[in-house]
């Protein structure tokens, strides 16, 4: 195999690769046919794979076709030092010779390699949507899966295609995220893809308006873009029981603005005592929010801050963990929300005035 490559190219490419690699002894497959060159890498968990076409990648100029398996990191650290347009090809000997103006170096390639083997998985996908779209289904949700439990299935994020409509819910057992959005397609389907890989996936490159088909196997979740395809090994399992979880009954609610609502948690934050735990108080009082907390050792603070829209009880205080709040109201973008209280230690349900479907629980803490 041989070929020459622009730098930025190559960048690109492995910025986006670095995102499944998990040591520095992770490998990475390069494949050069006669129309496009192909990058794939990954783990356990998470394959990718990255096409790029040689007809509509300005500088890429295949010579000699081929496929070598090398170290992903030294791969890639070498190109970083590198100063210009890239000059790689396979010798006789499995080594990987790349040359930039008057640099050369070498690299072994590696052998025995079983991780880079891509899951059949139907190449046509299942239902479409826009990057944009699944980057909010995932950011609204998986922030709210468990990092480490017992429970595997609590660490993914279940997705629901059903009536039309498309569903992301997660729950750590303390918090209940769900968010979901209309799609044209009639599938009725679900499963439980882990929130890191889902994470992994959001933080590629890709364009908001590029279209992302989902594909599904027994075993696996492909997100194919134009350019690369991202394969997520499904966790199995049940998932618990969540249709009950959105309360029924309201004892009170009111609307505020989210940016202000933001900040002042944010500065409520600063005296939660982070030994004992992160709690803040929320009471509505005199048709007004009263934001505040305390650290024995630090001080306290208190604000308040006015409600656009006040219904049922006029008097009720909360204690709330703030991490867990802040975690939702960095990831909403709708202006408003409505908070509703259900009772004494019952969850309190954050939610949109308008605009996005997307609802968050939080349950309350004992007061500090």
């Amino acid at each position: 195999m041989e070929l020459t490559i622009c730098k930025s190219t190559l960048q690109r490419i492995l910025k986006n690769i670095s995102k499944v690699l998990k040591n520095s002894q992770s490998p990475m497959k390069i494949i050069v046919s006669n129309h496009q060159v192909t990058f794939i890498a990954g783990n356990e968990d998470v394959l990718m794979v990255i096409n790029i076409p040689s007809e509509t990648e300005e500088g890429l100029i295949i010579k000699r076709t081929g496929s070598v398996i090398i170290s992903a990191k030294y791969f890639s650290d070498i190109i970083k030092k590198l100063p210009a347009n890239i000059h790689i090809y396979l010798s006789e000997h499995s080594t990987i010779n790349i040359q930039s103006e008057d640099i050369h170096t070498r690299i072994f390639a590696l052998t025995d390699v079983k991780t880079l083997n891509i899951p059949d998985v139907p190449a046509e996908g299942v239902l479409s949507l826009n990057a944009a779209e699944l980057h909010a289904l995932i950011r609204q949700t998986v922030f709210a899966a468990a990092v480490h439990d017992n429970r595997p299935v609590l660490t993914g994020v279940k997705i629901v295609a059903r009536h039309g409509e498309l569903t992301f819910i997660s729950t750590d057992a303390h918090r209940y995220s769900i968010s979901s959005l209309a799609i044209t397609s009639q599938l009725e389907t679900e499963m439980i893809v882990p929130s890191e890989s889902l994470l992994e996936w959001s933080k590629l490159s890709l364009h908001t308006e590029e279209e992302v088909a989902l594909s599904l196997s027994k075993n696996h979740l492909a997100l194919k873009s134009k350019h690369c395809h991202f394969y997520i090994r499904l966790i199995e399992g049940r998932y618990p029981a969540t249709s009950d979880f959105i309360p029924k009954q309201k004892v009170s609610s009111f609307q505020i603005h989210t940016e202000t609502f933001l900040q002042g948690i944010e500065r409520a934050a600063l005296f939660s005592d982070a030994k004992k735990n992160h709690h803040i108080k929320l009471q509505i009082q005199n048709g007004r929010l009263r934001i505040s907390s305390n650290a024995k050792q630090i001080g306290m603070i208190e604000e308040w801050q006015p409600i656009e829209e006040l219904s049922g009880k006029g008097d009720v205080e909360v204690f709330l963990d703030n991490h867990f709040l802040l975690d939702y109201l960095r990831v909403i973008d709708d202006k408003y929300i409505c908070c509703t209280y259900s009772g004494t230690m019952k969850p309190v349900l954050f939610e949109p005035v308008k605009g996005s479907h997307f609802q968050h629980l939080i349950s309350q803490v004992r007061s500090f």
